[in-house]
């Protein structure tokens, strides 16, 4: 089986969105085909899935740049993990750590900074080096952001062994985003020039979804496939006979950020205590949007994973996904398919949509219809009326089970990771 090389931010994971993804599409290879190279700081990863990582970060070249050396950055497994964790806390009582956090605040609007940092080399450490030459990868499989280092890092390594690039998009930062000022358009000009550099050098493409990979064909000239989050499937566990008398649960899973937590809570008033919210997220929310949960009587659930999780689901008459409607934050979100649907549509638990119909993980729902999605352009007397339907049972129900035969037929762990597999061992064949 192929060696593959994962390039990308965040590192496998069993309970973050990106790292979850990452193991489902390659979950049909041995854990000892896989070695990843991570730049998060903040990274739990999962060393049951994958025992072969490098993590260097931004403040691992920084104190490489300061100090003229590659001490920092390096190997992490099972076996030195616990001791890479002391040093991490040791290093931030370092006085370059002031320096980090003063960096890190301000990484928005200092984008080219940053790059800029990273195009010293001082990252390019003779540890690195070694541990490439002991892995020994046969392709790589880069999952590429707008921060431009990345890119260079993923193709300074397919130059110097030789091997195919493969390419994942999970985000759009290139062409649907919209510039709120000088720095935004600055940075996604500079974007679009290192994209058309990397997609050039890489042997195949994927998007996170249909729609991307649609936009992105016609606009970089290039066949580009989509992978999507997979999930296992499991029997239908159907819907406990409903009670006229019994109060619908909606449950949210996922992060409040993009301005979702607005959303929610404007669903919240608008529902009025009609139906009970549920919000589960890993992050604590900031006082502020606690308080407007409050207010719309949203109830914060704290963070919830694994078994935990699963039954939280199957708890639900409702999973909700909302996608906020300010400009900015739908051109953001336009391309992207959340992670969390496949995982929804398995469960059987009807999925209600909220916000811009036109983004993707909408079009998902109402062009499969799959699940009730309503226009947060509506105003909030004829959202009322929409969301009527979700008292509805056996409506509840039909929807539930076509979501769930559409999740079996479309997102199986098992059929897209064995693709996926084959896929990529026959370009390691055709770079022979």
């Amino acid at each position: 089986m192929s060696k593959v090389l994962i390039v990308a931010n965040n590192s496998f994971s069993s309970l973050s969105n990106n790292g979850k993804t990452y193991e489902a599409i390659f979950s049909d290879f041995n854990k000892a085909d896989l070695g990843q190279i991570f730049f998060s700081e903040n990274e739990s990863p999962d060393l049951d899935y994958c025992n072969n990582y490098f993590k260097i970060t931004d403040k691992d070249v920084l104190i490489n740049t300061l100090t003229l050396s590659g001490k920092k950055g390096g190997e992490i497994n099972k076996q030195n993990y616990i001791s890479n964790e002391n040093q991490l806390a040791y290093s931030k009582k370092k006085i370059v750590s002031v320096l980090f956090k003063f960096l890190q605040k301000r990484a928005d609007s200092l984008v080219q900074l940053r790059d800029l940092l990273w195009s010293l080399n001082f990252w390019k450490t003779n540890k690195l080096k070694l541990w490439l030459r002991e892995y020994n990868p046969q392709i790589i499989f880069f999952v590429a952001g707008d921060m431009e280092f990345p890119h260079t890092v993923a193709k300074w390594i397919s130059n110097e062994l030789k091997i195919p690039l493969v390419i994942y998009f999970t985000d759009d930062y290139v062409l649907n985003p919209q510039p709120r000022n000088f720095l935004d358009k600055n940075r996604k000009e500079r974007a679009l020039n290192f994209y058309k550099d990397t997609i050039a050098k890489s042997s195949k493409l994927y998007t996170i979804g249909e729609l991307m990979a649609n936009e992105y064909e016609n606009y970089f000239g290039k066949s580009f496939n989509f992978i999507m989050n997979s999930v296992n499937v499991n029997p239908l566990i159907n819907y406990v006979d409903d009670k006229s008398d019994k109060v619908i649960i909606i449950s949210y899973f996922g992060g409040l950020h993009l301005n979702r937590w607005k959303m929610i809570s404007r669903l919240g008033s608008i529902l009025n205590n009609r139906a009970k919210i549920n919000v589960y997220t890993i992050e604590k929310p900031s006082n502020d949007i606690l308080s407007a949960f409050e207010r719309a009587s949203v109830n914060y659930c704290g963070p919830v994973t694994g078994e935990n999780l699963k039954c939280r689901i199957i708890e639900s008459d409702v999973l909700l996904h909302v996608e906020s409607d300010d400009q900015y934050n739908r051109s953001l979100t336009k391309l992207s398919v959340s992670t969390k649907i496949p995982e929804y549509l398995m469960s059987g638990r009807v999925i209600l949509g909220f916000g811009p119909v036109e983004v993707a993980s909408m079009r998902i729902l109402s062009d499969n219809d799959i699940g009730y999605v309503i226009s947060s352009s509506l105003n909030d007397f004829e959202i009322s009326q929409s969301i009527s339907k979700i008292f509805d049972f056996e409506q509840r129900k039909d929807l539930g089970i076509k979501g769930y035969d559409f999740a079996v037929a479309n997102f199986s762990k098992d059929v897209i990771s064995k693709k996926f597999r084959k896929e990529i061992e026959a370009l390691v064949l055709d770079a022979k």
